[in-house]
C-alpha cells in the first residue's frame, strides 16, 4: 500500500499511471468527493488487487467466499458497494489485496440514532463494536434510552456487537459534572441505575454498556470507579462488556477536565478502555490540529503503563474544524466539518493543502471572494495512517471512531488495507431467542 500526495496540476489517471491503476479503480476504492478536481496536497491511497473474480450466474456471496477461504465480511470489506445493492453476474469483486493487513484489531464505531440505515450498513463491515449515542439519567433518577431497535438488530445482523452508551450528558446534551455527582455520591441510585442498565442490555439485544462520564469533579474519582466495578460485576454475570470512555490523561497530577479520572483503577475494573485520542484543536480554541500526532502518543504512553493495552482502543477523530481566522479568543468559533466535507472545501476554493510536519496532520487557508480568512484543519489518509499504525505499535486492542454518521469512505479503504477487523461473539438475550 502506497499513500499518494496529488501534486499541482496532477488528474486521477496521472496518480493511477504511477501504481499501474486505473482511474476507475482508484474512484472504486478511495471514493473521493472530487475525483475530477484533486487538489494540490490531497491523498490518494493505492492498493492493488491480488485476486480479482467475475461472478458467474447462480453465484453467491457464500460460495464464493468459500471457493477463495475467504469471510464473507471480507467480500464486503473488500467491495463496499455489495452492501448498497445484491450480487449481480459480471461484478467484479476484490477477492484479495496485494499487500497483507499488519495484524487484526478491534474496531468501534460511535453513532447517533438517527444515522441513515445505507450508511451503517456500508459501515458495519469495518466494525467490531457500535456505540448508540446515548442513554441519560433524568433528574427523577431513570433512564431515558435513545430510539435505536432498529439499529442495534442491524447490527447484529452483521455480527458487530452493539453497546449501550450510557453518558452523564443533561437534557441539552452537555456532560453535567453535578448530575454525575448526584449518582456517584447515592447508593440507592446507582443500584437502580445498574439494574436498568442491565434490563436494557438484555431486553435490546446489545452486547454490554459504554459508559462516557466527562468532567467528573474532583472529589467523585473514587466512587466513580467503585460504580464501574458494580456496574461490571452485574455485566460479567451474563457474559457482557463494559467499555469506560476516558477523556486524554498524561500525567498523575493533570488539571481539566481528566483531573479526577485513575486510568490505572479503572483499567483494572473495565473490560475495555476507549482513549479519546483529540480534541486538541476544538470549536473555541485557536485554529490547530485535532489530534497531533505527538500528544496523542504521549497519552498512548501514559495509558500503557497504567492499563493493559490489550484493553485498550485509542481514538481516532473522523472530523476536522474550519476556524475564521485571525483568530480572536472568546469571539472566534470553528465550524465542524467532515473529512469529505474538508476536502471538498478545499477544491472549492483551489486552496493547495499543506502537511505540519510538527502534528503530523493537515491544513490549508483560503480567502472568499469577500476577503474572509479561513484555516481549515483536519485529517486525511496520510495523517490517519500514521495514527492507526500506534495501534500495532503500542500492542493495543484496536482503536474508536468518533463518529461514523458522517462518513469518509477512504478512512474505511485505509483501515482495510492496516488491520484485519476483528468479531466478538455475540451474547445472546432470551428476549431475543424468543
Amino acid at each position: 500500500m502506497e499513500i499518494y500526495t496529488v501534486s499541482a496540476g496532477q488528474t486521477l489517471a496521472d496518480v493511477g499511471a504511477s501504481a499501474d491503476l486505473s482511474t476507475a479503480y482508484l474512484q472504486r476504492t478511495n471514493q473521493l468527493p472530487n475525483p475530477e478536481n484533486l487538489v494540490p496536497g490531497q491523498t490518494v491511497v493505492l492498493s492493488p488487487p491480488a485476486i480479482v473474480h467475475q461472478t458467474m450466474p447462480g453465484e453467491t456471496l457464500y460460495s464464493i467466499a468459500a471457493r477463495y477461504s475467504v469471510t464473507v465480511m471480507q467480500l464486503l470489506r473488500n467491495n463496499p458497494f455489495l452492501t448498497q445493492r445484491i450480487l449481480q453476474a459480471g461484478d467484479l469483486l476484490i477477492i484479495t489485496f496485494a499487500e497483507q493487513p499488519l495484524r487484526g484489531a478491534a474496531s468501534l464505531g460511535y453513532t447517533y440514532a438517527n444515522i441513515e440505515p445505507n450508511t451503517l450498513r456500508a459501515i458495519l463491515p469495518y466494525l467490531t463494536y457500535l456505540s448508540i449515542f446515548t442513554t441519560r439519567l433524568s433528574p427523577e433518577g431513570t433512564l431515558i434510552f435513545p430510539d435505536a431497535q432498529n439499529i442495534t438488530s442491524l447490527s447484529r445482523s452483521f455480527g458487530v456487537a452493539p453497546l449501550l452508551h450510557f453518558s452523564s450528558t443533561d437534557e441539552n446534551g452537555q456532560f453535567d459534572s453535578a448530575l454525575a455527582h448526584t449518582l456517584l455520591t447515592d447508593d440507592a441510585l446507582q443500584e437502580s441505575v445498574i439494574a436498568q442498565l442491565t434490563a436494557a442490555v438484555e431486553e435490546q439485544g446489545y452486547a454490554g454498556v459504554d459508559v462516557d462520564f466527562e468532567f467528573l469533579l474532583p472529589e467523585d474519582g473514587a466512587a466513580f470507579v467503585t460504580f464501574l466495578a458494580a456496574l461490571h460485576q452485574a455485566l460479567q454475570k451474563n457474559g457482557w462488556i463494559l467499555m469506560v470512555d476516558l477523556l486524554p490523561k498524561w500525567e498523575d497530577n493533570q488539571t481539566g477536565g481528566a483531573a479526577a479520572l485513575d486510568y490505572a483503577a479503572i483499567g483494572e475494573v473495565a473490560d475495555y478502555v476507549f482513549l479519546m485520542t483529540y480534541e486538541w484543536g476544538y470549536a473555541a480554541g485557536p485554529p490547530m490540529a485535532v489530534a497531533p500526532l505527538p500528544q496523542v502518543k504521549e497519552v498512548l504512553s501514559y495509558a500503557t503503563n497504567l492499563i493493559d493495552p490489550q484493553k485498550i482502543l485509542m481514538g481516532l477523530p473522523w472530523y476536522g474544524y474550519r476556524w475564521p481566522i485571525p483568530y480572536e479568543a472568546g469571539m472566534t468559533k470553528g465550524v465542524s466539518l467532515s473529512l469529505n466535507e474538508a476536502i471538498k472545501d478545499a477544491a472549492l476554493h483551489d486552496a493547495g493543502i499543506s502537511f505540519d510536519l510538527r502534528s503530523q496532520t493537515p491544513y490549508y487557508t483560503y480567502r472568499t471572494d469577500g476577503d474572509a480568512f479561513y484555516q481549515v484543519w483536519f485529517d486525511d489518509a496520510q495523517s490517519m495512517w500514521l495514527k492507526l499504525r500506534q495501534v500495532a505499535n503500542e500492542g493495543l486492542y484496536g482503536f474508536g471512531i468518533w463518529n461514523i454518521t458522517r462518513p469518509w469512505p477512504q478512512g474505511f479503504f485505509l483501515i482495510n488495507q492496516t488491520y484485519v477487523v476483528l468479531r466478538t461473539p455475540l451474547p445472546s438475550t432470551p428476549s431475543l431467542r424468543q
